[in-house]
């Protein structure tokens, strides 16, 4: 009950005032793991209850701040030709966190139906707290902590929401009003035709508000509520304030109007355009780029690959995160693909004359519209693959009347994190701890043939890539003689493949197995299907089915399961049988192998991969198969994925080997490879007949080109032939060498030695 609080500067404040520090409290790891494992019930018992409206999309599974947002944008951004005036009013609790009473969350938890032990344990956990404030090395005495909830606790989102949660019921009571609650930032409006009537409607839901913060002990912030009307471009030229002809009292005030309104991180103006958005994006952006820029330097620094990433985190998220709500014009998409290829430029190294279409050959980042449209596509799509997205959907007038139900969120005494080890995971490279404990994985298997009490159970999926795609997952159990495979349908995930074979050999313990044993151990090489099975409330069918099923086997059958990783293809029998099994199936009948007599198999209820040369896979309705909206997911992903690639320029072939080379190495080679350098013949070029585009160097008198100085210039003669390799004999066969990586890392290695030694990077 004690915490430790660190004052923590709010970002773009004044750090001279006090109140600009958020009270960030470090709190007992044991009391988290406390609370992660009582807000596992809270939340599974508000969201089966239905104590949350949809439009409160704060701290919620399934829901952010993007919800929040659409649901604005539908109403108040996009909504020109319903309404010739869209008025939204944003509205802050002051000191939320800080400020709720403990009686507050406590009666909104009785009245939710939070009950027992649980209640119990929220009225402890808030009872008899104590803080004490550390600055710079000293720790202030310990004061106690009657009212608000700390800041850094897993129950404090859950807490603040529970006194917030029956705002939004009380809203949705008032005809034509729109609103959405993300935490303590309230945000209301309407698109009435009447001005006069939206200011009744705005009033009546400004009224619930205050009369809903005083009843629970806390109220909004004075300099954190402002609005504003949004026209339409024809009627904001005319210059005619409408904003001011709204008269909005909040806590006995004048709301006063703004220019524009800033929620959740997009601006909203009153000619519905993203000026304001637009102008401080693009200044963001250049300041990340200035950061990456210094980290991924072009005379050295992070990789190619590194500044890649920190490209697409800083600066494409930030611009997706608003585009998606705007109505974009031409010029401001120009402009935000110049910031763009400024980031390509970063990411390569290439220089300003760079032409683009060479820059976006080597830099292989998308277009931002492209990338904009596509996580709005995928955004619209995942909405329908959650309950808590539904609602937004139905909150928006959009209807699926044909989708399939999707279940509700499992019980937490259900859900058994358990069942995966808690081993962790082999370094990659680490070869000899691999074979360490690849040998002492077949020891320890063996021994179970011995005792009797431990069965081992190996899994696999497999692909077989045609006209058409086939699926199958299979498991094999070594000790025995059972073995089994299944298909699966074809556009199911390699981790969907893995969680059904997974799934297929619990099955097959429990119906064909006996007698049974003490302990079921099944290996997978999937690490992705080991954190799907650990996953808290996975929205996977075969996840929920594998928990089902451990758990019937635990409780009414006394079998413990664990579910393991081990390497793929590292040598250990048991996953190389379940690998040529599962190959297998998708080439020959159940019954026959190609490198093995076949053994005795089972007969379950699943469908079997059963094509051969002489017969063809048996025919499967997977139109009928049961709905999976982790699989649903991982579509959408695998789509836009492919989308963005397919919209991405060609590459330059052969390409860069992806290790081997420092940053300085890789920006050398793609500015030779993309003749983007300063050779003379490019500054006599620039400067319009002043200097001589022909080589000092030698009598040749031809341009003195990147390539030649490079491949032709006697000049470096001796040096050329001294690290030039052998079987080179060409200019684009140095810069672009042919062959697997080992060769083309060569090569290129001596490129870079011969622009070194001979000084022609001067020129680079």
């Amino acid at each position: 009950k004690y915490s430790l609080v660190i004052p923590i500067p709010k970002p773009g404040k004044d750090k001279g005032t006090l109140s600009n520090f958020r009270p960030i409290s470090l709190t007992s790891c044991t009391c988290k793991v406390m609370e992660r494992m009582v807000l596992s019930r809270i939340d599974w018992h508000l969201e089966t209850t239905g104590a949350f409206h949809s439009a409160q999309t704060g701290f919620r599974s399934c829901l952010g701040t993007q919800e929040s947002l659409t649901l604005i944008s539908d109403d108040v951004i996009h909504n020109v030709h319903r309404s010739k005036f869209r008025t939204i009013v944003a509205i802050d609790v002051k000191k939320a966190f800080d400020s709720v009473p403990h009686s507050t969350i406590i009666g909104e938890a009785h009245r939710l139906g939070l009950a027992g032990r649980t209640l119990n344990f929220i009225k402890n956990f808030l009872a008899g707290r104590t803080f004490s404030v550390r600055c710079g090395q000293h720790d202030s005495e310990p004061k106690p902590n009657r009212v608000g909830v700390p800041q850094g606790s897993v129950l404090s989102p859950t807490f603040f929401n529970l006194s917030m949660a029956d705002l939004p019921h009380e809203l949705s009571k008032i005809p034509g009003l729109g609103f959405t609650v993300y935490a303590d930032d309230v945000s209301i409006w309407t698109y009435m035709e009447d001005l006069k009537v939206q200011q009744m409607v705005l009033q009546a839901g400004l009224d619930t508000i205050e009369a809903h913060l005083a009843r629970v002990g806390m109220r909004a912030a004075p300099e954190k509520k402002n609005y504003t009307v949004v026209t339409s471009p024809r009627l904001y030229n005319r210059g005619e304030d409408y904003a001011s002809k709204l008269n909005l009292v909040l806590t006995g005030t004048r709301i006063q109007p703004s220019t524009s309104v800033k929620i959740l991180g997009i601006t909203i103006e009153p000619n519905g355009k993203c000026d304001i958005w637009l102008r401080n994006t693009l200044k963001q952006g250049r300041s990340a780029l200035n950061v990456i820029r210094r980290i991924c330097s072009a005379r050295g620094g992070a990789t190619q690959a590194v500044a890649k990433r920190m490209v697409k985190t800083l600066v494409v998220s930030r611009v997706c995160y608003g585009a998606i709500h705007y109505k974009i014009t031409a010029r401001q998409w120009k402009q935000l693909e110049a910031l763009n290829n400024q980031a390509m430029r970063v990411i390569t190294g290439l220089p300003r004359f760079t032409p683009l279409p060479k820059l976006k050959q080597y830099a292989q980042l998308n277009q931002i519209q492209d990338v904009v449209r596509a996580r709005k596509d995928a955004h619209e799509a995942r909405l329908w693959t959650t309950p808590q997205g539904r609602a937004i959907q139905s909150l928006r007038g959009i209807t699926r009347p044909h989708l399939p139900e999707l279940s509700g969120p499992i019980p937490p005494w259900e859900d058994l994190p358990v069942i995966t080890s808690s081993k962790p995971q082999l370094r990659k490279k680490d070869c000899k701890q691999q074979e360490r404990r690849v040998k002492a994985h077949i020891k320890m298997v063996e021994s179970w043939q011995h005792c009797g009490t431990t069965v081992a159970a190996y899994t696999d999926t497999a692909l077989l890539e045609g006209p058409i795609t086939r699926k199958s997952a299979a498991v094999v159990f070594p000790h025995s003689e059972l073995e089994a495979a299944e298909a699966l349908p074809p556009r199911v995930s390699t981790k969907g493949g893995e969680l059904a074979a997974i799934r297929l050999a619990l099955e097959i313990i429990s119906e064909h197995f006996g007698p049974l044993p003490e302990n079921l151990r099944i290996f997978t090489d999937s690490q992705e299907a080991i954190k799907e099975c650990r996953t808290h409330n996975s929205p996977s069918i075969q996840v929920r089915k594998i928990k089902k099923l451990v758990s019937e086997l635990c409780s009414r059958r006394g079998v413990t399961t664990r579910i393991e990783w081990v390497p793929g293809h590292a040598g250990i029998p048991g996953n190389e049988t379940a690998h040529h099994l599962a190959r297998a199936s998708l080439l020959a009948p159940p019954g026959q192998r190609d490198d093995e007599p076949p053994h005795p198999r089972i007969d379950h209820r699943y469908d079997r991969t059963t094509r051969s040369e002489e017969r063809a896979m048996s025919p499967v309705d997977w139109e009928n198969q049961e709905y999976d909206p982790a699989e649903e997911r991982a579509r959408i992903k695998e789509d836009i994925k492919a989308r963005l690639e397919e919209r991405l320029s060609e590459p330059d072939l052969p390409g860069l080997p992806s290790k081997g080379f420092g940053r300085r190495g890789q920006v050398l080679l793609t500015r030779v490879r993309t003749d983007a350098t300063l050779s003379p013949a490019r500054l006599a070029l620039w400067s319009k007949g002043r200097r001589s585009a022909l080589c000092s160097h030698c009598d040749m008198r031809v341009k003195a080109d990147i390539r030649h100085l490079i491949w032709e210039c006697p000049k470096y003669e001796n040096t050329r032939v001294i690290y030039r390799p052998q079987d080179v004999d060409s200019f684009e066969g140095w810069t672009h060498p042919p062959g697997n990586e080992d060769r083309q890392r060569k090569i290129l290695r001596s490129l870079l030695d011969f622009v070194h030694e001979a000084k022609v990077d001067s020129f680079i």
